[in-house]
């Protein structure tokens, strides 16, 4: 990884007198700090970061403020190396975009703290309203900064005027109610497969946004410890990507566990297994790893094609005639009576042993006796 290197002059305690100079790459970096932000205009990139030794740049304001308030808290706190998305990636590079991407989990908890600049939240703001602008940040909606709120150990939320308003750890309540992520996770918690299940992983992503489509799978590689190559270009391919990557790593049935808008239900009858959206993975933050034993322990191997999945599932025959059944999944319902039932899909019998799923606006829920 690329860092910014502070170099304060002798007895400079911030920024202010700190001479910037971009290191090379380097695996073995050493101790830093981390600016997760939201972009807007003015970013400083790879190919003009020096701007950041400007001293008309720093009085005439010409580039965003989080650049320098981050350098100077950085340097304020004895840490003096800083990395930023911004500009410590070659962007042209893909080669090193691909690399940084695929270990910016990586990046992120080896950090020493995370800084979360909140631009659109003013040094007033109370945060713990219900209408609040902390609340409101557009930081909570972006794909990107879902790993960069998990993956460090710790994160501190600064205000427009970076005023400091709090950590993950402090406002972990506060956060969970935001973005639906448990608190014990927030709190240091394991964030990752097989720790928690995919389609909880899925759902904390799914009501992100970002201007890149492509974006919304490879935002989530480091938080799922996934490896693939980028593709920008490929549309929703790259979540269906990443599906077929997960089926490969982790014997985790909660990635069936997706539900369709009813609008995108109707317009086609019959669905794989596998979602062709982020976005159907909102409800499923309930669906968590089977705490009892269940017939579904003794499962075929999984045979993945560009045709079709093949696996085996338990089913329960619900309209013989028409060749409806319910296929059983392997996980649980959070909360649920302690997991004595499953969700199930539904599907229809189309030729030999080939199934669609059908229906896929909605999940079912079965119990263990009905299993049986």
């Amino acid at each position: 990884m690329r860092l910014l290197r502070l170099i304060p002059e002798r007895g400079s305690g911030g920024f202010a007198s700190c001479y910037v100079n971009i290191l090379p790459p380097s695996r073995n970096p050493p101790r830093y700090a981390i600016l997760s932000h939201t972009w807007g205009d003015n970013e400083v990139l790879f190919d003009n970061v020096q701007i950041l030794n400007s001293p008309q740049s720093r009085e005439t304001s010409s580039i965003p403020s989080k650049y320098l308030l981050g350098c100077d808290t950085a340097c304020g706190e004895g840490i003096l190396h800083l990395w930023i998305d911004t500009c410590c990636i070659d962007k042209k590079n893909s080669t090193e975009l691909s690399e940084a991407i695929n270990s910016m989990f990586r990046y992120y908890a080896e950090s020493e703290i995370c800084y979360a600049y909140l631009a659109d939240v003013p040094d007033d703001d109370n945060i713990t309203h219900r209408n609040s602008k902390f609340r409101k940040s557009w930081w909570w909606d972006r794909w990107w900064t879902l790993q960069e709120l998990l993956a460090p150990k710790e994160v501190r939320f600064d205000s427009q005027g970076w005023k400091p308003l709090g950590t993950r750890t402090e406002l972990k309540g506060l956060i969970s109610s935001i973005t639906r992520i448990p608190e014990d996770v927030l709190a240091g918690g394991d964030c990752q497969p097989p720790a928690r299940s995919l389609a909880e992983i899925l759902s904390w992503a799914s009501r992100r946004e970002t201007t890149i489509l492509e974006d919304g799978a490879y935002s989530v590689l480091g938080l799922l410890d996934i490896n693939m190559p980028l593709l920008y270009g490929e549309g929703e391919r790259a979540f269906l990507r990443l599906q077929e990557e997960l089926l490969k790593r982790y014997d985790d049935e909660s990635l069936f566990a997706w539900e369709a808008p009813p609008n995108d239900a109707l317009a086609k009858p019959y669905h794989g297994l596998l979602s062709p959206s982020l976005r159907y993975f909102e409800a499923s933050h309930r669906f968590r790893h089977p705490t009892t034993k269940t017939r579904l322990e003794s499962r075929t191997q999984k045979a993945l094609t560009s045709q079709c999945l093949s696996l085996a599932l338990p089913r329960i025959s619900i309209d013989k005639p028409n060749g409806l059944y319910h296929a059983l999944l392997d996980c649980m319902v959070h909360g649920n009576h302690e997991g004595h039932f499953q969700p199930a899909i539904q599907i229809q019998l189309l030729a030999g042993d080939h199934y669609a799923r059908v229906d896929v606006h909605h999940l079912y829920s079965v119990s263990f006796d009905q299993a049986m």
